[in-house]
């Protein structure tokens, strides 16, 4: 039977003459395979995978694991609710895995929520080193909810970011912030928008050493379609820890088609680099 298979192709060092990788590995674990995230951490690498099991192909689950520094698979975890749970996609800038201060790691995707209607929430979890699961849980409104982002606040408090309300066909959509504890309590929770464009969406998100917060976004002016036709605009916008709009700027406006990647990067000079498409 033919399988696809999860190759993991990353180069230890900075310093490998003519662009050698040390090494190229394949591991199987089940079904059609995606690496969403890689993680640095003591004794190896963080592998966060979406996968599609070959006899539920239409189901998803998250897969954790950890492969040492020569790429061997050391252990995995498999998340699943029966039906869907699915890490964020490639292009949210590595942020759907992250290894906080204490050695415990979080994660967060997307599930489908329990009941006749069916939306999708957005789903944390936190895990020991080992990966064994510290707790789990859903967060989310009436309305489908979609995670792209975690990191760290500061030691004692995880900023998790997504879009609330996805296309509901009204103008119920926004920009969601959560500050959580390290149990997963809700600490605060914030919602943005502009006035004017219905539909936003996130971008990328960053937290600066003085635990300022800036965020990368898109928006445009239609309801439940960002077309070819549509006006959009790139947008950052800069808050205080407590998650307060302190000001937003509009970088471009265009009718770009699709769903690019645009990602932000903090520079010392007080300064971020944002990078976009043309």
């Amino acid at each position: 039977m033919k399988r696809n298979i999860l190759q993991l192709l990353f180069c230890l060092s900075c310093l490998v003459a003519y662009g050698q990788a040390p090494f190229s590995k394949l591991a199987y674990i089940m079904g059609i395979e995606e690496i969403r995230a890689v993680k640095k951490v003591d004794g190896g690498y963080l592998l966060y995978i979406l996968a599609n099991p070959e006899d539920l192909p239409a189901f998803s689950v998250a897969i954790i694991a950890k492969v040492d520094e020569d790429g061997e698979l050391l252990w995995h975890h498999v998340h699943d609710n029966g039906f869907v749970i699915e890490p964020p996609p490639n292009g949210s800038s590595n942020q759907s895995c992250h290894v906080h201060s204490d050695s415990t790691y979080f994660f967060i995707g997307t599930t489908l929520e329990e009941g006749p209607d069916q939306d999708f929430d957005f789903w944390a979890l936190r895990t020991d080193a080992e990966g064994n699961t510290l707790w789990s849980r859903a967060y989310g409104g009436p309305y489908d909810d979609r995670s792209l982002g975690i990191t760290a606040l500061n030691d004692s408090t995880i900023l998790a970011y997504g879009n609330y309300g996805v296309l509901t066909g009204s103008e119920d959509e926004y920009l969601w912030l959560m500050a959580l504890d390290l149990d997963g309590e809700l600490r605060w929770e914030r919602f943005y928008k502009d006035d004017g464009y219905p539909t936003v969406s996130f971008k990328d998100l960053a937290v600066l050493d003085n635990g300022d917060i800036v965020m990368l976004y898109r928006d445009c002016d239609g309801i439940s379609s960002c077309g070819a036709s549509t006006q959009k605009r790139l947008r950052l916008a800069y808050l205080d820890p407590e998650g307060n709009q302190l000001w937003a700027s509009t970088l471009r406006e265009y009718h770009v088609p699709g769903h690019p990647a645009e990602l932000l990067l903090p520079l010392d000079n007080g300064q971020f680099l944002v990078a976009s498409h043309r």
